[in-house]
């Protein structure tokens, strides 16, 4: 579960799913083989590069400044 929500953070914070699964399977579970690797593939190919939430742009105005 650790590796997981790792994965999902380094993937969610720099935009890069496929980088935060290969981060998983190479440094926190330490193993690198294809039943492992294909379930991240097949999810990068599914989402794509695309963004998956929209943040809208922060205002900045004197209640938020204090």
């Amino acid at each position: 579960m650790v590796a997981c929500g790792a994965g999902a953070g380094l993937a969610a914070v720099y935009n890069v799913p496929l980088g935060g699964a290969v981060f998983v399977l190479e440094v926190l579970l330490g193993t690198f083989g294809l039943p492992a690797l294909v379930p991240a593939l097949v999810a990068q190919i599914g989402l794509g590069n695309e963004h998956q939430y929209m943040v809208p742009s922060l205002t900045l105005s004197a209640s938020v400044m204090v």
